[in-house]
């Protein structure tokens, strides 16, 4: 699938965008004490290790606010940050995960679950996932404290999650060297890795696929007495019709 690994470094203040997913930084901007990203589409979304600390999003992939809120997560860091469906999701260091509405202070949804959330991603069926309990990946039944599936991740990858679409991306951040890790589904076995850009200072769990912000889309012939027609999807947000010939007539 294409795309690429949105990353950032608290140590080194950065956030990084890779080329696909590779060790090659395709370009990057400086924000003090960065710890979390998400991408939007059009533009970056980004948060630092403050309690209660805004959320921003910046003017496609730049630190230029055009827009932010005040986190639902008082007193305490906004460990992880995803986007998807058009609406923020946001984990703190307690066990809480909020669900907002688009990107505003509103908050749609929560729930509770497990202990010391630092990640929070979505699977292709909008089923939420969430990491905690040190490196405890969890599968959640839609945005619920539902525990459908879960897994304890590498050791030392207790920081962030993100999905591609096909595997989940966690960064390994044990104080020796930072990497950051492709899995094989939803399972701990290691596909592939590559070192963080930020090297030893890499810590800031941040992590996300900027390719991946809402459920695929496919699409489907179907016949209406004999005749070919396609309904009309939404991808990203925008709205997507193919025009089918019968006899040579669109």
């Amino acid at each position: 699938m294409a795309g690429n690994v949105l990353l950032v470094s608290s140590s080194a203040g950065k956030v990084y965008k890779m080329s696909g997913f590779s060790s090659t930084v395709t370009t990057s901007f400086a924000y003090a004490s960065a710890y979390n990203v998400a991408w939007t589409g059009t533009d970056v979304i980004y948060a630092n290790t403050s309690n209660g600390a805004s959320i921003k999003k910046g003017t496609g992939f730049a630190a230029t606010v055009q827009a932010s809120f005040t986190s639902p997560q008082s007193g305490d860091v906004s460990y992880g940050i995803s986007y998807f469906s058009s609406n923020v999701y946001i984990v703190g260091g307690s066990s809480k995960v909020w669900k907002m509405t688009g990107f505003s202070a509103t908050v749609n949804s929560s729930y509770s679950t497990g202990t010391d959330q630092r990640g929070v991603a979505n699977d292709e069926n909008s089923n939420n996932v969430t990491n905690g309990d040190s490196t405890k990946v969890r599968l959640h039944s839609g945005f619920s404290s539902t525990v459908s599936n879960s897994f304890t991740g590498p050791a030392g990858a207790n920081n962030g999650i993100a999905y591609d679409g096909t595997s989940y991306l966690k960064v390994k951040d044990d104080d020796v060297v930072f990497k950051v890790l492709k899995l094989t589904g939803f399972s701990s076995t290691i596909t592939t890795s590559f070192t963080h850009p930020a090297g030893n200072a890499g810590d800031g769990g941040g992590i996300f696929w900027d390719d991946f912000i809402a459920p695929p889309v496919t699409s489907a012939i179907k016949t209406f007495d004999g005749l070919a027609y396609a309904s009309t999807k939404t991808v990203k947000g925008l709205a997507i019709a193919s025009v089918k010939t019968w006899n040579g007539l669109a």
